[in-house]
C-alpha cells in the first residue's frame, strides 16, 4: 500500500498548479527585448547567436501564461515551460 501513496502523491506533485520559482537573473524573451527596447524577434536572433557563441545560457521554467486574477481573486491563465535566458559571466560555468 505504501508504494501506491508514492505514486499519488508523484502524479498530484506533477499536476498541480504550481509555477516555478525563477531565480534572480534568468528573463524572458519579452523581457529581454523590453530591457533592450528592440523587436522581440530581432533580439531572439541576437540571443541564438550568442548562445552559440557560449554568452547566454538558457532554461525552462513553469510559469504562468496570459495570468491575472480573477474577480474571485483566483488565478486564470494557464502554466507552460517557458524558455529564459542569462548572460554567462566570464569564468564561470553553470551547473
Amino acid at each position: 500500500m505504501k508504494g501506491k501513496v508514492g505514486w499519488a502523491e508523484a502524479i498530484q506533485r506533477a499536476f498541480a498548479q504550481e509555477a516555478d520559482v525563477v531565480p534572480p537573473g534568468w528573463q524572458t524573451l519579452e523581457q529581454v527585448a523590453a530591457e533592450m527596447g528592440q523587436n522581440k524577434y530581432h533580439v531572439c536572433r541576437q540571443l541564438g547567436q550568442m548562445i552559440k557563441l557560449g554568452k547566454v545560457e538558457t532554461k525552462k521554467f513553469r510559469t504562468w501564461v496570459k495570468g491575472c486574477r480573477d474577480h474571485r481573486g483566483e488565478r486564470s491563465g494557464y502554466l507552460r515551460m517557458n524558455r529564459h535566458y542569462r548572460l554567462i559571466k566570464k569564468g564561470t560555468k553553470s551547473p
